[in-house]
C-alpha cells in the first residue's frame, strides 16, 4: 500500500455508484481482504497492511500518515434518518395514503417543529432567516451535506500523547482544520474538547467501533464507542455545530481520515472499515447497526475459494488439446439418443 496510491477493486465502496453497495446513501470501505479498496488512497508515511488472528487483514498507519476516501456524490438519505424526517417535515403533505400514515407524519411533523424552534432560540450567531435555515434536499451532488454518519472500526497500539485527529469533513477546504473530531489522550472522542463519559472512553490495543453523528438541523454532533453514547456537542454550547454548510458540514465526494493541519494530532493508527453516510443516525440506530459489518469470518472466505476451485476442475480441457463438442461424445448419444439409430457405430 504506497503512499498516495490508490486502491485497487477488493473491498469495494458499496454506495453512490461505486461497488455493490445496496444502499446509495452510504459510501463503506472494507480493509480486511488483503487489498486497499476502490476510492481509498493513502497520503504520507509508509503504511502496511498488517494481518489479525482470524486471517483478516487491517491498515496500520504511521505517524503523519492519513487515508482519504473517495466516492461517488451520496444519493438522498431514507426518510428514516433524522436528516429524512426533517426534509420530510418541510415538503407539503399534499400527498397522502390513509388517515393512520397522515395521523402519524402530522405528529412526527409538530415534534420536530417544535425542536427545531427550540433549537433556534437556543443557538448563538446571528438570526436566520426562515428560509435559510428551512433543510433543503439534497438534490446538487456538489452541495455540502449537513446531516451525516461516519463509522470507523480502529485500533490504537496506545492513546495519543494529546490528541489523534479522526477525520477532516472538507479536505479541500480554503481553510483546513486540525480535525473535526478527536480520540483525546483520556480516550474520549469529542470535540472542543469535549472529552464525554469516562465509560465510553477508548481502550488501547482493541479493536473498537467509533461512530460520530452530526445534524445541523438539530444543531447538534454525537459520539459513540461500541454504541455506547459518549459526547454530546450542542449549538447552544459551541455555535459552530448549528451552522449550515459551515465547518462541519461534510464535502459530497471525500473525507480525510486521520488528517490534520497540526502534525501532534497525527499519532498513527490502525483501520479496518468506515463507512460514510448522509443522514444522521440516532441512538437507537446506531444500536441496531453496532454489529454490522463488524465481522469478518475467515471460514467463509475460505469456502468461498474453495467453491470457486471446485466448479473450475469441472472442465474436461485438462484431458484434451482440443476437447470434442458434447453431442460428439459417445455418453450423450447413449443418454439423450434414440434407441434405434441405424448407420451408428458406439465407441
Amino acid at each position: 500500500a504506497g503512499g498516495g496510491a490508490g486502491g485497487g477493486a477488493g473491498g469495494g465502496a458499496g454506495g453512490a455508484g461505486k461497488g455493490g453497495g445496496s444502499k446509495p446513501w452510504v459510501a463503506s470501505f472494507d480493509l480486511r481482504h488483503g487489498e486497499l479498496p476502490e476510492g481509498v488512497s493513502v497520503e504520507g508515511g509508509s503504511p502496511m497492511l498488517d494481518q489479525n488472528r482470524d486471517g483478516s487483514t487491517f491498515l496500520r498507519l504511521p505517524p503523519m500518515a492519513s487515508l482519504k476516501l473517495n466516492f461517488a456524490p451520496l444519493s438522498t438519505a431514507p426518510p428514516d434518518t433524522q436528516s429524512g424526517a426533517a426534509w420530510e417535515m418541510s415538503k407539503s403533505s399534499n400527498s397522502s395514503t390513509n388517515s393512520s400514515t397522515n395521523s402519524t407524519n402530522a405528529e412526527e411533523r409538530t415534534r420536530l417543529q417544535r425542536e427545531r424552534k427550540q433549537m433556534r432560540r437556543q443557538a448563538r450567531g446571528p438570526r436566520q432567516s426562515q428560509s435559510q435555515s428551512q433543510p433543503q434536499p439534497p438534490d446538487d451532488p456538489t452541495a455540502l451535506v449537513n446531516e451525516w454518519t461516519i463509522t470507523m472500526d480502529i485500533k490504537l497500539d496506545e492513546l495519543p500523547p494529546e490528541a489523534l485527529a479522526l477525520f477532516r469533513a472538507q479536505p479541500e477546504a480554503a481553510r483546513p482544520t486540525e480535525g473535526d473530531a478527536f480520540v483525546y489522550s483520556q480516550g474520549g472522542v469529542g470535540i472542543f474538547g469535549e472529552t464525554g463519559v469516562k465509560e465510553a472512553h477508548l481502550k488501547p490495543n482493541r479493536w473498537q467501533r467509533v461512530v460520530v453523528t452530526m445534524s445541523t438541523t438539530k444543531g447538534e454532533m454525537r459520539t459513540y464507542v461500541n454504541s455506547k453514547l459518549c459526547a454530546v456537542v450542542q449549538a447552544k454550547d459551541r455555535g459552530a455545530v448549528g451552522i449550515r454548510d459551515g465547518r462541519f458540514a461534510l464535502d459530497p465526494t471525500q473525507v480525510m481520515l486521520f488528517g490534520s493541519v497540526e502534525p501532534n494530532f497525527m499519532p498513527g493508527a490502525c483501520i479496518k472499515y468506515a463507512s460514510v453516510e448522509r443522514g444522521a443516525l440516532s441512538e437507537e440506530q446506531v444500536k441496531e447497526q453496532s454489529a454490522q459489518n463488524k465481522l469478518y469470518s475467515f471460514w467463509e472466505v475460505e469456502q468461498a475459494k474453495s467453491k470457486e476451485a471446485e466448479r473450475a476442475e469441472f472442465s474436461l480441457q485438462p484431458l484434451y488439446k482440443r476437447p470434442p463438442p458434447t453431442w460428439m461424445h459417445p455418453a450423450f448419444l447413449c443418454e439423450f439418443g434414440e434407441a434405434f439409430l441405424g448407420g451408428m457405430a458406439g465407441g
